[in-house]
């Protein structure tokens, strides 16, 4: 069971990836407006995404739920400072340039944190399945 589920949620990840890999190589060739237009609307996408997570955990009945939706809303709070801490900054940036430079490292940074999300998700992934199989094994459904 553990397998399919992860399975179906590792497709999701990966559609996203995906469309967010799209997204970037469009702005490759985009011009300012386009990219004002895909910005918006990635904007809108994450905060329909964002509340249908909360939703989802507030609606959940197990208790692990009330734990996570905490959590999210603590971790919610620290992204929301870290971009006003960053708005703050950006009005020290001297010329256009550095606030570029600035951003590009920011999302250079931003896309390694990405990264080690998935990864810590592939660690808890296995270790749920490895829970499942000894469960299993305890239960005497495998041999």
């Amino acid at each position: 069971m553990a397998h399919e589920i992860l399975s179906v949620k590792l497709c999701q990840l990966d559609d996203r990836l995906g469309k967010l890999h799209s997204r970037i190589h469009m702005s490759e060739t985009a011009n300012h407006g386009r990219l004002l237009q895909e910005i918006a609307a990635l904007k809108q996408e994450c905060a329909e995404t964002d509340e249908a997570l909360r939703e989802n955990l507030s609606r959940s009945k197990a208790p692990l739920a009330a734990v996570l939706a905490q959590n999210y809303g603590q971790i919610t709070r620290m992204i929301q400072q870290t971009g006003e801490q960053i708005q703050e900054r950006a009005l020290e940036w001297p010329n256009a340039e550095s606030a570029a430079e600035e951003k590009i490292l920011l999302a250079e940074y931003a896309l390694d944190f990405a990264q080690r999300a998935a990864e810590r998700a592939l660690l808890l992934s296995l270790e749920a399945i490895d829970a499942q199989l000894l469960w299993q094994q305890e239960e005497g459904k495998l041999s």
